[in-house]
């Protein structure tokens, strides 16, 4: 995303938001579970998140962030589940009570169950549709920077506490769920008698939740076929060809990168996926890029001047896969930092 994009985006926060909260706890990991059916065309949608805590300083409340969440219950996960009460302040603050004071050292996992709204706004997650290929149908993407994870999920949504992230996603049959990591399992499974997927992507490496990226709906994917982590466009039915281009772009970006930089593509994989209307232009999300469709597609073989924005764009959101995503800022004064590379980079 370019900086002043993220300007414009930030002046929009209050600035209270951007005060960083240092709470008696580190995230070691968020499960996300989520059922969706785009052919209902949601507002909202069910799920379930587990976060694994480690607990640096005793404490007696769990504070999270979570905006526009409609949070039904808390537990703390054990042998015995636990249920918890739970509060929210502030429109944006899930206070948990614990039965008991969390002393240092020990670790918690605590379930929420809740549902998140759908925006038309890009921010959180939100629904668009192709005006290319209107038979798509509705599809859903997430935009978190800066401050929409916990529109998404109940979070500790700071850059520096870093999580490792599981997603499980269960869409109609014919839909696709894309997320950070590595896919680990696509099966059939039925839902009130009707065909449903079951997507599962797992990424091992701890990243910040402004990074997190989920996209819901009919995709054609294209792969590079180069060795190493796998290299993707994602496009609607038949754009495949004109998003050849972006994805050979990319991959000699990334043979340049990891040359120049001397250090490795950090990620399982990278995937560009192509966001119809979208009004960033382009977001890093970690090894997930999501990237406004029509900068990826190439209408015209001759036109020197497209070929030019697709490649700035696509060596720029890749440039923060090192810059942004792997090294990351402690807190947002130092976003130019992640900008300024990604710009130099590109």
């Amino acid at each position: 995303m370019g900086l002043l994009i993220l300007f414009v985006l930030l002046l929009g926060e209050s600035a209270m938001a951007f005060t960083p909260a240092e709470r008696p706890y580190d995230v070691q990991h968020y499960g996300l579970t989520f059922e969706m059916d785009p052919e209902t065309d949601p507002k909202s949608f069910p799920a379930i998140i587990d976060i694994d805590l480690k607990i640096k300083t005793a404490t007696n409340s769990i504070e999270l962030d979570a905006e526009d969440l409609k949070v039904d219950s808390v537990e703390l996960v054990g042998k015995k589940p636990t249920p918890l009460t739970f509060k929210l302040e502030k429109e944006h603050l899930l206070v948990i009570s614990p039965p008991s004071t969390l002393k240092a050292g020990t670790k918690a996992t605590v379930r929420i169950q809740y549902a998140a709204k759908i925006n038309s706004a890009h921010s959180g997650i939100f629904r668009v549709t192709d005006p290319d290929m209107p038979e798509r149908g509705p599809l859903f993407f997430t935009q978190l920077e800066p401050l929409h994870a916990r529109k998404l999920f109940p979070s500790n949504d700071q850059p520096f506490d870093k999580a490792t992230n599981t997603f499980r996603g269960v869409v109609p049959k014919g839909y696709t769920v894309i997320a950070n990591g590595k896919l680990k399992s696509e099966k059939p499974v039925t839902v009130g008698g009707r065909k449903f997927s079951e997507f599962r992507w797992e990424l091992t490496q701890p990243h910040s939740t402004y990074l997190v990226a989920l996209a819901v709906g009919k995709f054609k994917s294209l792969k590079s076929g180069r060795k190493g982590p796998e290299i993707s466009m994602w496009v609607g039915n038949g754009q495949e060809k004109k998003a050849k281009f972006a994805l050979d772009a990319t991959v000699s970006c990334l043979n340049f990168f990891e040359k120049f930089l001397g250090v490795k593509y950090p990620w399982p994989k990278y995937a560009t996926v192509g966001v119809p209307t979208f009004l960033w232009g382009g977001m890093e999300n970690t090894s997930s890029t999501h990237m406004n469709q029509e900068r990826t597609l190439l209408n015209d073989e001759s036109s020197e001047m497209d070929k030019n924005i697709i490649v700035g764009l696509a060596s720029h959101e890749l440039a923060h896969q090192w810059f942004g995503d792997y090294v990351t800022m402690h807190w947002w004064d130092d976003i130019w930092l992640n900008e300024a590379f990604a710009s130099h980079l590109g």
